[in-house]
């Protein structure tokens, strides 16, 4: 598969090994389940580099979606348990 990578249980992840570049436009997207609303923030996908340029979407408390952009947190909407949701963030 060519940009695409399968995970077939828990506690599986893909770990990227060099920093974003501070000044770039980007687009990262991910499938996501919630399976457990366990009032933690949850990352589904995220990317960090030095000086603080942080990018994530994770599920915050549980209970919604939200983007994190190094400094503002975007909430987004309600998620629920066992649905899928195609997850998007660009940045420019």
């Amino acid at each position: 598969m060519y940009g695409a990578t399968r995970f077939s249980g828990t506690g599986q992840y893909f770990e990227r090994t060099t920093n974003v570049p501070e000044s770039v436009t980007f687009t990262m997207m991910c499938w996501a389940s919630v399976t457990a609303q366990a009032g933690l923030n949850q990352v589904a996908i995220g990317l960090a580099g030095d000086a603080g340029n942080y990018y994530w979407i994770y599920s915050r408390s549980g209970s919604q979606w939200s983007l994190f952009n190094g400094t503002t947190n975007t909430t987004g909407s309600a998620n629920l348990e066992n649905l899928w949701y195609h997850l998007t963030m660009v940045v420019d």
